[in-house]
């Protein structure tokens, strides 16, 4: 019943995306002179909340028709990141001890609580972070057992068998969060309005795909805010998005607020000569549920290979084995491994279904 089900959902997603309605779209085809295949780009949202997670089947039929996937992180590579090898988290510590001793630390806490009205002792980074987080919690809040909308199509892209990377990297972004905040130091009139504004016009626009709405929200923030987090990074994503695209069939992922606005990818790839037409699409799919389904695929024919003695309880199932389950869900048109063992299990299912 539950295979009966995901085949069903399959050919719904699997199917050419349609012109099904005249509305805004974060789904672009992309056509890059030097190359006759397609990718496509894509605007996510970085709030781990199922109501983002709702995407029109014309997302998934990009993903599966393209060869690599590309997030702004590589999410298989961040933990390795995170590894202090090269002293980067160290001296971003250092960093920060030198610079509250600053007059504009001193400058930027005097404003924080006047604004806020709250009380930061400027010696104390923790209630700085402290500070921080309280303010943008109600904003950015995740709901239980939802991940971020871009980490989970990077999974379904791996299901996929998609080569994953990232036009970014982990510590690029650390460092960017560091230069905000020496622009706060200099710029009296940046402080985290625009964020808290950005985070909630983002929240209430994206459901509804208001795509000029987000691109008016966009191009009316602090300039400076603007360039470090959206101008600066989206001339050198759309230099990668042209140079990947001329030779390869991509899936590109970023955040919604770069795509937007003069300075915004999509006018910045057209400036260098690529074509971008929107896709639309109004069939919509969880993606949490659809990894729940294929979880429960993959769990089911675990049992079913320890009844036959094939799979221990604390052995790793092998990658033909997990080919071969994409295979038998339809999930990969790529024909999988074929070896004597699995034949076998092959049958065996076989005569279940029955």
């Amino acid at each position: 019943m539950i295979k009966k089900l995901f085949f069903s959902i399959i050919i719904l997603l699997f199917v050419n995306a349609i012109n099904a309605q005249q509305n805004n779209t974060f789904l672009w085809r992309i056509t890059n002179p030097a190359n006759r295949q397609p990718s496509y780009l894509f605007g996510t949202i970085h709030l781990p909340q199922e109501k983002f997670m709702q995407l029109t089947d014309s997302v998934y039929c990009a993903v599966n028709n393209t060869d690599f996937f590309y997030g702004e992180l590589d999410y298989s590579n961040v933990y390795k990141e995170m590894s202090d090898d090269d002293g980067f988290f160290q001296s971003k510590l250092d960093y920060l001890d030198s610079v509250k001793k600053t007059v504009g630390w001193k400058r930027m806490i005097t404003s924080i609580n006047r604004t806020y009205n709250v009380s930061i002792n400027p010696d104390s980074l923790d209630q700085f972070n402290k500070f921080g987080q309280d303010l943008l919690a109600n904003y950015v809040e995740a709901e239980p057992g939802v991940t971020g909308l871009d980490a989970a199509l990077s999974s379904y892209a791996m299901v996929l068998g998609k080569t994953t990377k990232g036009l970014e990297t982990f510590k690029f972004q650390i460092n960017m969060l560091y230069k905000i905040i020496d622009a706060r130091l200099t710029d009296t009139t940046l402080l985290f309005d625009d964020d808290i504004r950005l985070t909630t016009n983002l929240k209430r626009f994206y459901s509804n795909q208001q795509f000029d709405s987000l691109s008016a929200i966009i191009e009316s923030i602090n300039v400076t805010y603007r360039k470090i987090v959206f101008d600066n990074r989206n001339f050198s994503m759309a230099d990668s998005i042209k140079n990947i695209s001329a030779d390869k069939t991509a899936f590109f992922a970023v955040g919604c607020g770069h795509l937007l606005g003069k300075n915004g990818i999509i006018n910045l790839l057209k400036e260098k000569g690529l074509q971008l037409s929107p896709v639309f699409s109004s069939n919509k799919l969880s993606i949490t549920l659809l990894e729940s389904i294929f979880k429960t695929g993959i769990d089911n024919v675990k049992k079913q290979l320890k009844k036959e003695k094939t799979v221990t309880d604390t052995e790793v199932m092998p990658d033909e084995k997990i080919e071969e389950i994409k295979e038998d869900w339809q999930i990969s048109t790529a024909p999988a491994k074929k070896s004597p063992a699995k034949k076998v299990v092959v049958k065996k299912m076989a005569k279940t279904k029955k």
